[in-house]
């Protein structure tokens, strides 16, 4: 009996079978796959006969291969008898649970009601202004008011000016917060630290005129400037150093001072401050100074000598100042021993 060959029209593979075999359904030896042989040439196309198995093929060269098979679909059992209501009871926890997270979180809501079109379209709030007063604020820019301007360490004065916050600044590096302010008579006092030594401070050795007081002083002091400047003493603290570190300014600095009017023990003012050091320290805005004393002191580093006593007197430890030259409690000025002879002992 004769043989004939054909590739599967699956996997492409030839496959020999018998003549008697043209027109019926085959199983591919190759890839099992049910397929058709070609009829005779010149047969009518009919309805296909019926499947050969692939024990009955053979392939050139080799031999049959057996068909394997197929295990049938995996279907996963359904436990019977489990309660009805335990569907819905599942069903109900989700919801919960997303409802109390979606609660908890509303920018979530908010976002997706944007992304999706749902957001409410803001109205422009009406004005009664005039067209052109509404189009120049449009076009303003925007003004912050709770952000004062930032001082900044600066030689020039021209540069800065009085910040609205309490004095701050940095000393060495290190922040400086102006937690207190003192006045000692003429010396200004800013210190960091409450309750104990100070952390880090600035002092300023103010020079009254005689006459002046410090109610509404107003000074003003440029880097090179050599008379009527006023001491300035930085103070700071460094980790593994006892006390305090300090500097001392004689001039070479630039200060605004300005003081205002003393009120029940307490003297408001302001100040820019910057002093020449590597680090750049500067202290500036606003503070209270509790005043212990005010005194005018006269210029200059030296003190005016003390006044003498009335009568050309001398006065001695324990004299009182409200005794006259001939009242008791003051001691008349004797001479003073000569070369020459005698028995005078010197005072």
């Amino acid at each position: 009996m004769s043989q004939f060959q054909f590739p599967c029209p699956k996997c492409q593979q030839p496959v020999l079978c018998d003549e008697q075999y043209r027109g019926m359904d085959l199983s591919c030896p190759h890839c099992n796959a049910v397929i058709t042989a070609p009829p005779p040439a010149g047969a009518p196309l009919g309805k296909p006969g019926p499947k050969v198995s692939t024990s009955t093929l053979t392939q050139s060269h080799e031999a049959p291969k057996p068909t394997v098979p197929l295990p049938p679909p995996y279907v996963p059992r359904i436990k019977k008898g489990s309660p009805k209501w335990v569907t819905p009871v599942v069903v109900v926890v989700v919801i919960a649970v997303i409802a109390g997270f979606l609660y908890e979180n509303p920018s979530y809501v908010e976002s997706a009601k944007t992304k999706l079109g749902f957001a409410p379209t803001m109205k422009p709030a009406t004005t009664n202004a005039a067209p052109a007063d509404v189009a120049a604020d449009t076009n303003a820019p925007p003004v912050v008011t709770n952000a004062p301007p930032r001082a900044f360490w600066s030689l020039d004065l021209a540069t800065n000016s009085f910040p609205a916050y309490i004095a701050k600044g940095t000393i060495k590096g290190t922040e400086f917060l102006v937690d207190g302010a003192r006045i000692d008579g003429t010396v200004l006092s800013l210190i960091q630290g409450s309750g104990g030594p100070p952390q880090r401070e600035f002092i300023i050795y103010l020079s009254l005129r005689p006459g002046e007081v410090l109610d509404g002083l107003s000074v003003e002091v440029v880097p090179d400037q050599k008379t009527g400047v006023p001491r300035v003493l930085q103070r700071w603290g460094v980790d593994g150093k006892p006390g305090l570190q300090q500097k001392l300014y004689t001039s070479g600095y630039a200060m605004k001072l300005q003081l205002g009017a003393l009120n029940n023990g307490q003297l408001p003012g302001k100040i820019y401050l910057s002093v020449p050091d590597d680090e750049q320290s500067f202290v500036a805005g606003t503070f209270s100074a509790g005043v212990k004393k005010v005194t005018a002191q006269p210029t200059g580093n030296n003190p005016a000598p003390a006044t003498p006593p009335p009568g050309g007197r001398r006065r001695r430890p324990g004299d009182r100042p409200d005794r006259g030259p001939n009242q008791p409690g003051t001691a008349p000025r004797m001479p003073r021993p000569t070369t020459g002879g005698g028995n005078m002992i010197p005072l």
